[in-house]
C-alpha cells in the first residue's frame, strides 16, 4: 500500500522492493502486485500467474487496494489492474462453481475499470442510456433505480451537482415506492446529502444525513457488530455542523466517530487520526486551544506512524498544530498582559485612595 501512495520516488521504491521480497514465495501475489505498477513492469507471462486463485490474501490486498484507490483518487491504478485481471473472466466465469475466491475480486475490479470509463460520460448520453433502458423495462423497477443511482454518482464526479441531485431524488423516489425504507433508501439519502453539502447547502445536507442515520439505525439497531455502517454518517454530520458553526454538536458526532473507529480498527489507523484531526478543528474554532493540541497531536503521532513526514496528511496536521499553538501563544499574552494592566490599575487607583485619604487625616501616611 505505501509502495502504491507514497509519492517520493526513493521511498516509493524502498517499499517496492520489501513487497516483491516478501511475496517471493506467492507467485499469485507477486504478479498481482507487478501488474498494478507501470506497464513496464509486468510481463506477459507475470500475469498469467495470476491464473493460480489459491492465495486467499488475494482478494484481502484487491480489497485494500480498491478502498485506498477511492480514498486517494487513484483511477487509473484500479484501472491498469482491471486490464490485466479483466483478461481471465471466461475463465473465472468457467471454473466458478468450483473455486469462487477470485470472483469477487474480478467483478470489484471491472466494477472500478467501469466507473473510471464512465467518468467522462456526458450527462447526454447518460440520459439516453437510461431512457432506451427505461422504454424496455418500465421505470419501477430496481434496475431503473439502481441505474439512476450510478448516473448521479458518475455526475457528481464531474462535479455536475445540479443532475446529479436530480438522478439521486429519481432513484430514491423509484426505491421509496418499490420498498419503503431500507439501505439502498439510506445509501440514497446519504448521496444526497454529500451533493447538498458540496453545494454548500449545509442545512439540507444535514438533514439528509441524519434520515440516512435513522433509517441504517432502524434497520440494524444504534448497537451494531459492524458499526462502521454508522460512522460515515457521524462524520458528515459532524463536518456539516462545524460549517453551521454548532461547533459542540460537531465534536460530539465527530466524538461519535471516534469511538467506532477505535473499535473497529484499533488506535493506529487513518480515519481515527481524521477523527481527531475534525475534533481539533472544532475545539480551535471553540478557543479550547489546550483540547485542540491534545486532539492535534493524537492525529498527528498517528499519521506520522502510518505515512511517515512526507504525505500530505502529517503536513496538515503540522499545520494545525503550528496554528494551535500561535493562538495558544496570543491567548497566553493577552492573559498576561491583561492581568498587567489589572495590576497597574489596582495600584493606581490605591495610590489614589490613599491620597485622597490622606487629605482627611495627614497623620494617615506618616502612621
Amino acid at each position: 500500500i505505501l509502495a502504491l501512495i507514497v509519492s517520493c520516488a526513493e521511498k516509493s521504491s524502498y517499499y517496492r522492493n520489501i513487497v516483491l521480497t516478501k511475496c517471493a514465495d506467492r507467485p499469485s501475489l507477486c504478479a498481482f502486485f507487478k501488474a498494478i505498477q507501470q506497464d513496464d513492469c509486468a510481463d506477459e507471462k507475470e500475469i498469467e500467474i495470476l491464473k493460480g486463485k489459491s492465495e486467499p490474501l488475494i482478494l484481502e490486498l484487491g480489497l485494500l487496494i480498491e478502498v485506498l484507490a477511492c480514498k486517494y483518487d487513484m483511477g487509473e491504478v484500479i484501472y491498469r489492474l482491471g486490464l490485466s485481471i479483466s483478461k481471465l473472466r471466461k475463465e473465472v466465469e468457467a471454473e466458478a462453481q468450483n473455486d469462487r475466491l477470485y470472483r469477487p475480486l474480478l467483478l470489484l475490479v471491472e466494477n472500478a475499470v467501469l466507473v473510471v470509463k464512465i467518468k467522462q460520460e456526458s450527462p447526454a448520453a447518460l440520459q439516453h442510456a437510461l431512457d432506451n433502458f427505461v422504454e424496455e423495462n418500465g421505470r419501477l423497477n430496481s434496475d431503473t433505480a439502481l441505474r439512476c443511482y450510478h448516473n448521479g454518482e458518475c455526475l457528481s464526479r464531474q462535479m455536475n451537482y445540479e443532475d446529479s441531485l436530480r438522478y439521486h431524488y429519481e432513484a430514491l423516489d423509484i426505491r421509496l415506492k418499490l420498498y419503503g425504507h431500507n439501505l439502498d433508501i439510506a445509501d440514497n439519502y446519504y448521496q444526497i446529502g454529500y451533493i447538498q453539502y458540496f453545494k454548500n447547502d449545509y442545512e439540507s445536507a444535514l438533514k439528509s444525513f441524519k434520515k440516512a442515520l435513522v433509517i441504517r439505525q432502524n434497520l440494524h439497531g444504534k448497537i451494531h457488530p459492524v458499526r462502521d455502517v454508522f460512522r460515515n454518517c457521524h462524520e458528515m454530520i459532524g463536518t456539516t455542523e462545524y460549517y453551521l458553526k454548532e461547533y459542540d454538536s460537531a465534536v460530539h458526532w465527530h466524538q461519535l466517530s471516534l469511538d467506532i473507529s477505535v473499535a473497529l480498527y484499533e488506535k493506529e489507523h487513518p480515519v481515527v487520526a481524521d477523527s481527531y484531526f475534525s475534533i481539533a478543528k472544532c475545539q480551535c474554532e471553540m478557543q479550547d486551544y489546550d483540547s485542540a493540541l491534545e486532539s492535534c497531536q493524537h492525529a498527528l503521532d498517528i499519521r506520522l506512524k502510518l505515512f511517515e513526514q512526507e504525505c500530505v496528511f502529517t503536513s496538515n496536521s503540522y499545520d494545525q498544530m503550528e496554528f494551535i499553538r500561535t493562538n495558544l501563544k496570543k491567548v497566553c499574552e493577552s492573559s498576561l498582559e491583561l492581568q498587567s494592566k489589572n495590576s497597574l490599575s489596582y495600584f493606581k487607583k490605591k495610590k489614589i485612595i490613599l491620597r485622597n485619604f490622606s487629605q482627611i487625616n495627614p497623620n494617615f501616611l506618616g502612621e
